[in-house]
């Protein structure tokens, strides 16, 4: 993400200036990334599935963003786990379920941006 950050910072004002981009690999189903999480953490992982009213179904695309300005992941979501893994493991990872930085509402509300 960070790359995408800088893309998009670093482009001329009228390219980006009230524009919306998404800026993923490709569409995933729930299912689809479950697998990829089992096959970075282990076969420990357990999918739970249960019922919900919400039926939103959301598929992004990432041609604006490469159109626009070039840019496209080199990361992929396999890569991702692997990383949270590797920073959970070494303790990077403070209080994540509770910690404010890894929520962006909270983390907005107590800097009073909203």
């Amino acid at each position: 993400m960070a790359l995408a950050y800088l893309s998009l910072i670093t482009a001329p004002k009228e390219k980006v200036e009230g524009q919306i981009f998404n800026a993923g690999d490709e569409n995933y189903t729930v299912n689809e990334l479950s697998d990829i999480v089992k096959n970075v953490i282990g076969e420990d992982v357990e999918m739970v599935v249960s019922d919900s009213d919400d039926n939103r179904s959301y598929h992004i695309s990432s041609q604006k963003i490469l159109d626009i300005l070039g840019f496209k992941p080199t990361h992929s979501i396999e890569e991702a786990v692997v990383d949270l893994k590797e920073a959970f493991e070494r303790g990077l990872l403070l209080n994540p379920l509770t910690n404010e930085q890894y929520f962006n509402i909270k983390r907005m509300q107590s800097l009073n941006l909203l």
